[in-house]
């Protein structure tokens, strides 16, 4: 398997499946250099503690950060082990009374074999001795997020109109404002969401995501294989649509859903009608103007479930067309490439020296080709995102993730 040293890989999506529980708290069994990154990271994507300053954590374990501490493996300890600081650290996180506790080998730990049995507790604790290294993220994650629902098992009896939200976590941009934004519009049709599997969900949203009529996958290189697991182990079916971006999937997802649970769909789509005849009023003004986005050029990198969509909207919706697709996981490459083909579209794979006027994906990609001027501008879709501060709400689906890419794509044609 070729291996993208660039993206994050299996090991963060297992760190980052056990931070996605709001009442959980996440050991690691490694050096430092293992910790640093997922615990910025961690913290930076879903802030839980109060405290602001670094000292509050300056501890044996945390190292002034908030998030993951570790046992700071050195080297006479991959030949004696690291037991005893394991267990100390394991009782100080254990007095903070967690609901679930998630304890992690890093690569050096599982390679010479170092158990991680801890003392005896009332809390759950879910170990994993050997994670998904050089396995991709939602690899990772997926396999972190199916140890903890064997170890909680959901239960309960089915709800009629209830659904879980899956494959979408705290390292998807703006995951927050996402869910909200689609459980806004599924609301209006009287659908429930009990819960967005490991997007910020507690152990009483785990223990009652067994309650769901239906699952719905948002991402499925995150979501497929647990959706899986929940129709083996819950008798839960789940669909898995295209990713809600654009007017035309967004009103697709929203019909499959409401047909598969007997509701009416029709309040939800006529809120999206009401945005689409604004975009409408907007496009006839660029029209005066000489400015539509017709015949335009933009580039994306990020995952297929994500980069298709956004790929099919711009180009159907606003005539632009796609000269650059990155995209790592290679059935999507098919899907992709099928699409372009049967448009009569050719693109190339190389994100990184294609010239276009947009871009579309992560931050520091969208940085680089800026700063080498091989993009005029962009829209950030994919973490890491730029460092800005965003007060008000930024999904990145939806009916308003819909609009906030309008306004990228609309605005960066008038400066």
């Amino acid at each position: 398997m070729e291996i993208n040293y660039d993206e994050p890989e299996g090991l963060m999506g297992i760190l980052l499946a056990f931070e996605g529980v709001k009442d959980a708290e996440t050991i690691l069994n490694g050096p430092t250099g293992c910790k640093f990154h997922p615990s910025s990271v961690s913290e930076s994507v879903y802030r839980r503690k109060g405290s602001f300053n670094p000292m509050v954590f300056s501890g044996e374990f945390h190292f002034c950060q908030p998030r993951i501490p570790c046992t700071y493996l050195g080297g006479y300890d991959y030949i004696t082990g690291s037991k005893d600081r394991l267990n100390r650290l394991f009782e100080e996180i254990s007095s903070s009374n967690p609901r679930l506790i998630g304890i992690v080998n890093s690569p050096g730990a599982s390679l010479i074999g170092e158990s991680l049995n801890v003392s005896e507790t009332s809390i759950p604790v879910v170990k994993i001795e050997t994670p998904a290294y050089s396995r991709s993220m939602g690899e990772g994650f997926q396999e972190g997020l199916m140890s903890i629902l064997e170890k909680i098992k959901p239960s309960g009896t089915k709800r009629k109109g209830c659904i879980n939200l899956l494959g979408i976590s705290v390292w998807h941009l703006n995951w927050e404002d996402s869910i909200n934004d689609l459980s806004a519009l599924l609301n209006l049709c009287g659908i429930e969401v009990i819960s967005s599997a490991g997007a910020g969900w507690s152990v009483d949203d785990i223990l009652s995501s067994g309650e769901a009529e239906l699952n719905v996958i948002i991402h499925d290189e995150f979501g497929s294989k647990v959706g899986n697991w929940y129709k083996e182990n819950c008798n839960i079916p789940f669909i898995s649509p295209e990713v809600p971006i654009g007017f035309d999937a967004l009103e697709s997802w929203l019909k499959e859903i409401c047909s598969i649970l007997g509701k009416d769909a029709a309040p939800a789509l006529e809120v999206i009608r009401s945005k689409r005849k604004k975009v409408y009023r907007e496009l006839l003004a660029m029209d005066e103007r000489k400015a539509l986005p017709k015949g335009r050029t933009f580039s994306i990198a990020a995952d297929g479930s994500l980069a298709f969509p956004i790929l099919r909207f711009l180009y159907e919706y606003l005539g632009m067309v796609p000269v650059a697709v990155n995209v790592e996981d290679q059935e999507w490459n098919r899907v992709i490439g099928e699409y372009l083909s049967n448009k009569g579209l050719t693109a190339s794979e190389n994100v990184s020296n294609t010239v276009a006027d947009i871009f579309i994906g992560d931050g520091n990609t969208l940085s680089s080709l800026l700063f080498r001027d091989i993009v005029r501008s962009g829209i950030v879709v994919e973490s890491p995102g730029i460092r800005q501060i965003e007060i008000r709400d930024e999904p990145v689906l939806g009916l308003n993730g819909t609009l906030r890419l309008l306004d990228g794509v609309l605005n960066s044609l008038i400066r």
